[in-house]
Parts: structure tokens; sequence; C-alpha cells
């Protein structure tokens, strides 16, 4: 079982930052990914804020966002057949 996480750059803006590894520095252009990763994940927690209002702690933010992986006895849970 393989989850796709929710900010993951599409298949063409991989290749473009490809690209770009023969025409720049390799910092040069791991700062630009790492530039779109902060962003997107910024608009994220602004869309999770707006929606869960501004009476959230820092913790339900952080745990919105960076939720942690389930237990081996929650993943054994959820293949059990209901």
């Amino acid at each position: 079982m393989t989850n796709q996480h929710p900010i993951t750059p599409s298949p063409e803006l991989v290749k473009q930052w490809a690209d770009m590894l023969s025409s720049h520095s390799d910092y040069a252009v791991f700062t630009v990914v790492a530039r779109w990763g902060a962003e997107m994940e910024l608009e994220a927690c602004s869309d999770w804020l707006l929606k869960n209002g501004s009476g959230v702690s820092v913790f339900e933010l952080l745990n919105a966002r960076r939720p942690l992986a389930p237990s081996l006895k929650e993943q054994a849970l959820e293949a059990l057949p209901e």
C-alpha cells in the first residue's frame, strides 16, 4: 500500500527541474525545488487554518500537516476484513 503525499510535484515539473541541472548549479536547482515545496506547504497550512478556524493550537496544526504513520498494530487492524 502506497500513499502519495499531497504535496508532490507533477512529472512535468520534475522534468523541468532535471533539465535545469544541465545549465544551473545543483545548489540553484535544489533551492528552487525547496522553495517550491515550502510554498506548497505554506499554502496547505493556510488552507487548513481557514477551514479549521483561528482557535487552533500549534499541536493541532502540526498533527494535521505531519500526521504520525500508523503503528504496525493499526495497519494490521486496517487490513482485517470487516
